[in-house]
């Protein structure tokens, strides 16, 4: 069996933002802001980035995701 080869894709962080409650369950509306990020950025770098952002907008954050895209390959 051939080795996987892995080719690094742009990785994506997204900072969700809670807009309001749903009036008939109570549950968070959101909305997600979305940026492509260098693979060599460090975590707490990207992280400190969201806050930053979360400075200057109208929204709460919800929450902060980072997802990791590779291909993997023969």
């Amino acid at each position: 069996m051939p080795p996987v080869v892995v080719t690094e894709q742009p990785n994506r962080l997204r900072v969700r933002l809670q807009v309001g409650e749903n009036p008939d369950n109570g549950r968070p509306l959101t909305r997600t802001l979305s940026f492509r990020v260098k693979e060599n950025a460090t975590y707490q770098d990207l992280y400190d980035v969201a806050l930053a952002l979360s400075g200057l907008l109208a929204y709460p954050v919800f929450d902060i995701t980072l997802t990791e895209n590779k291909v993997l390959a023969e």
